[in-house]
Parts: structure tokens; sequence; C-alpha cells
């Protein structure tokens, strides 16, 4: 990467003290259902360009509250996927039962890890194992991991080469309604927003309020505006509303 791309990558340490870290749980030993922005599972994508260390970091602390309203799925660029998941792997945490009972999740994940097992699916395992973890699967989507219609706490991840490749596979896992994006290049950004089917976009961020146009959002009326650091907008693409969010102040190369 040249000087001149470094000028415009988007950082970890540009979000330190952004909106949407403030609900986090950094304890390392307890386990809290975290406060959370998302209505609806969200797909991450990753492309070579981002900033891998505060993609991974906000996917490991969505597992923290694995609900409907968790990432559900992941795309990985192929170029960065080892980076990626060695990366995430350093993030990652186990539980043990105590910590899973406020959640209810215990017999959800053991039946998760069953599905897994018997896959024989490639995994994403933290550094260190207790009694629990949430599965991170490489290659099968999330019809595997399903009972009765609802979805098992498990993170299905993919590879891709291409942008449109990518959009191609966010369409087939019709659970995630919104999007978190990690990249580099807003028009490659805007680019899957304008050809995937879903609502909810937050470009190189995660887990921020839409209060700032949540009247706008309901009224269905085009609005933007840059309000608490980020740069909101709700608009109308190919008949469909869909509302944008990103960190505002921060360059993006075209």
């Amino acid at each position: 990467m040249t000087e001149k791309s470094n000028k415009h990558l988007i950082t970890q340490s540009m979000f330190d003290n952004l909106e949407y870290d403030k609900d986090m749980e950094t304890s390392n030993t307890k386990l809290t259902a975290m406060t959370t922005n998302v209505t609806s599972p969200l797909a991450m994508l990753i492309f070579h360009t981002s900033d891998i260390d505060a993609a991974t970091y906000h996917l490991a602390k969505s597992l923290d509250s694995m609900n409907s309203n968790s990432i559900r799925c992941v795309f990985v660029q192929e170029s960065c996927a080892e980076r990626f998941s060695a990366k995430l792997k350093s993030k990652l945490k186990s539980y043990t039962k105590e910590e899973l009972q406020s959640l209810q999740l215990i017999e959800s994940i053991e039946k998760a890890n069953e599905i897994v097992s018997r896959l024989n699916a490639k995994t994403i395992l933290p550094e260190t194992l207790s009694e629990y973890v949430f599965p991170l699967v490489w290659d099968f989507p999330q019809e595997h991991f399903q009972i009765d219609g609802k979805p098992l706490p498990v993170v299905s991840l993919f590879t891709f080469r291409t942008t449109k490749e990518a959009i191609g596979m966010v369409k087939k896992e019709s659970i995630c309604k919104g999007a978190t994006i990690w990249c580099e290049n807003q028009a490659m950004s805007y680019e899957v927003i304008a050809e995937t089917p879903l609502k909810d976009y937050y470009l190189n961020c995660f887990n921020v309020d839409w209060a700032p146009i949540q009247q706008y959002i309901t009224k269905e009326q085009p609005f933007a505006v840059v309000e608490k650091s980020y740069h909101y907008e709700t608009l109308q693409v190919a008949g469909k509303m869909k509302n944008i969010v990103f960190p505002y102040g921060t360059s993006f190369a075209n």
C-alpha cells in the first residue's frame, strides 16, 4: 500500500472515543448482554484495505450478546483471510456455564456445537478454551444452523475475491437484514449498498444509534445529517429505502 493510500485508511485509533464504543463490556472475566442499537441480524463484509483490527474487535464483541441482532455472516476478502483469522482468534474468548446462564444460551450452544462437529466444519477458536465457545464456522451457510426455524448461535464465515462475488454471497444469506462494511473505498461500499437487498448499512463502524434520523427512517423520507461525529443518511435505492452511517471527518479513497 502506498503512502498516499495510507492517508485515507480508516483505522481503529480514529474510533476509540466515538459513541459506538460506550456500551461495550470490556471485562475479560464477566459476560454481560451488550446494549445494542442494531435491530436485525447483520452481515459483515471485510475488504483487504480495511482496518481488520477494528473489524475483528467488533465481531468479537458482537458474540458477547449473541442474539437475533448479532453479526451472523462474515464475508472476508480472500487476500486478507489469514490475517483476519489470526487477529480474530486473539480477540475471541470462551465461556463458563455460569457466565452464559444469564443469556439462556447454554442449550442452544450445545446444539450448535453438535451440528458443527457432525459437519466436520473448519472453525476459528479462541486461544484459551474453557467449557463453551460460540462457533465460527467456515463455508457453511446459516440454513445448517437452525432448529424449528430459529437460528442457533453460530457465525458463518466465507471468503470472496471480488465485490461482485461478495454481493452474490450476501444475497444468499436471507437471515441478514443489514450489513457492517469495512472498506477504504467508498465507491465500493456504495456498490454493495446498491446491489444488496438490505436495510441498514454501517460503513467502518458498528452499533451506532440511528436516533438522529429515526423520524425520517419511520416516514421513509430521504434525509442526511452530520451529528455526534457521524454522517447519517436515508435514501431510496431502486425503490427501496436504505439507511447509511459512517464516521464523519475521515476520508475514503475512490
